[in-house]
């Protein structure tokens, strides 16, 4: 492993400019200038559209349009209807969760976590987060490793401070399911060496396996780690793609790199 986290970052450098002929694979390379393309969102088309699936018993959008209407999005803020709608979700997310849906146990856990619609609860976040993850949900092992993270962790009948081990594990589960952000979440981890022996290395094989996967904080992390090796143009390329994907945090950090270089700009 090298030496150093800038020795590590000149490696890279190098291998990225002798595979450059295969960028295609990681950048879209039709994107002239790579420029971040918004995407401009319909609201009150999407809350019709909800309002008629969440009508017709689809758990899933009865809570995006609670979200809706908790955000005002497309409809007038109305709290009082995203609780309704929030404990209409509930009601269906624990009837398929008690059915053997492990995504439902994972989405139920979100409300508690939140407390959307249901009193806030972190035991019972845990409680489904956990079943969820039993079940090979493995989103729901990241959320479980994501309240590992917190100063005080509440559990079924205790309270624990935050465990990095335990978020690790889990979130190398979560990783190994699929779950693109347990990757960038346990290459932080490695990253800052946090529950883990440091490996900048692995940390970026993380970052790596989640960006080719289509996951933007895996491209903004990669793209954050060059910026501090030094290399703008990478990091600004790396950015690109994770702000195509939607991740705001990539696009603050290009908004930060233009005010820094005028050629990010374009």
């Amino acid at each position: 492993m090298a030496k150093t986290k800038k020795t590590l970052i000149n490696a890279l450098s190098v291998a990225f400019f002798l595979t450059i002929v295969g960028i295609g694979s990681v950048f879209d390379s039709n994107a002239a200038g790579w420029k971040f393309i918004g995407i401009e969102i319909d609201y009150q088309r999407e809350a019709v559209s909800y309002k008629k699936s969440c009508d017709s018993g689809s758990i899933r959008e009865c809570y995006l349009l609670g979200t809706l209407y908790k955000e005002g999005l497309g409809v007038k803020k109305n709290y009082t209807k995203a609780t309704n709608l929030y404990k209409k979700a509930a009601n269906l997310f624990k009837k398929a969760c008690d059915e053997g849906d492990s995504l439902r146990c994972n989405n139920l856990g979100d409300l508690y976590k939140k407390g959307l619609g249901v009193e806030q609860s972190y035991t019972k976040a845990t409680f489904f987060y956990k079943k969820a993850c039993d079940g090979n949900a493995p989103i729901g092992c990241y959320n479980l490793g994501h309240l590992y993270l917190k100063e005080v962790f509440i559990g079924l009948m205790y309270i624990e401070k935050k465990n990095y081990t335990k978020a690790a594990n889990l979130f190398k589960e979560a990783c190994n399911g699929g779950c693109m952000l347990g990757c960038v979440h346990l290459g932080n981890l490695y990253d800052k060496g946090l529950g883990v022996e440091q490996d900048w290395l692995k940390a970026v094989k993380l970052y790596e396996k989640a960006c080719n996967n289509g996951c933007g904080a895996g491209c903004n992390e990669l793209g954050v780690m060059f910026y501090e090796g030094g290399y703008k143009i990478k990091a600004y390329q790396y950015w690109m793609k994770a702000a195509r994907l939607g991740s705001t945090e990539a696009q603050h950090n290009l908004d930060i790199l233009c005010k820094e270089s005028p050629w990010a700009c374009k």
